[in-house]
């Protein structure tokens, strides 16, 4: 643990990342929510104006936006510790988004139960990024694993 934190201290672009993921994270939720407060205000269940549709739409835009920017930094970041073919920065680059992932979806869902949004929504953005982390994770222990035996098989 105390590797991960020295990690974070240390890396700048750990730091980027963390600060921006989180913030666009929780931009992202405000846009659900107030998309989601907006309906509620306005019962929009039969009906709908053209203004309204005009406003439900761009906030729509807006968070499909942050969303592929969310899955985009993700990426990049992935990448970027892949490319260094560094076994710690892997293991750090998994428990980290872990960690992160686990904090933001309990943030996520708490926000949407206060403000009585959708927690489906508060909360999809996360979901690809956390399925790429366990298919890294299980990359990463496989990987460990065969070079494991075949240098075994070898000695």
């Amino acid at each position: 643990m105390r590797e991960i934190i020295s990690n974070i201290k240390e890396s700048m672009l750990l730091k980027l990342y963390l600060v921006f993921f989180s913030l666009v994270n929780f931009v992202y939720v405000f846009c659900e929510v107030l998309k989601s407060n907006y309906v509620n205000e306005n019962s929009l269940n039969n009906t709908i104006e053209a203004y309204q549709f005009e406003y439900i739409s761009s906030i729509s835009s807006i968070a499909n936006f942050l969303e592929l920017l969310i899955l985009s930094m993700f990426l990049i970041y992935l990448l970027i510790t892949f490319v260094k073919k560094d076994k710690i920065a892997m293991k750090n680059f998994i428990l980290i988004n872990f960690s992160l992932f686990i904090g933001l979806f309990l943030i996520n869902y708490m926000v949407s139960y206060v403000f009585s949004a959708p927690s489906g929504n508060a909360t999809q953005q996360l979901i690809i990024p956390f399925l790429l982390t366990v298919l890294v994770a299980m990359f990463f222990v496989i990987n460990t694993l065969y070079k494991k035996i075949f240098r075994d098989v070898k000695s």
